[in-house]
């Protein structure tokens, strides 16, 4: 987790990223809504996310009732999981800032 918000944090920085940092404020509101319900602990964002996508998990694996919101929210979070992850493998083989820069 720790490297995964390192990564989070240098997109966010870095304007040749636009895509990524569009994602991330269209995920923004739903991670501030989840927050908010998590009490006292206050986990950081990508934190978030991923107690959202387990959450979703254990909801299916009880055959829960899931909401239409909840559907929408899990449906954002994958996105912007899903965009992270990418950039985080790029990263790892040494290809994100090079892909950027051709």
């Amino acid at each position: 987790i720790v490297q995964l918000v390192d990564l989070h944090l240098a997109l966010l920085k870095d304007p040749r990223f636009a895509e990524y940092t569009a994602e991330f404020y269209r995920t923004l509101p739903y991670i501030v809504e989840l927050r908010a319900k998590s009490g006292d602990e206050r986990p950081g964002e990508i934190e978030t996310c991923f107690n959202a996508l387990y959450g979703m998990l254990m909801l299916r694996l009880q055959h829960k009732e899931i909401t239409d919101a909840t559907r929408e929210a899990i449906t954002q979070i994958s996105k912007f999981i899903a965009l992270l992850a990418h950039n985080f493998k790029l990263d790892e083989n040494d290809e994100l800032f090079q892909q950027e820069q051709q």
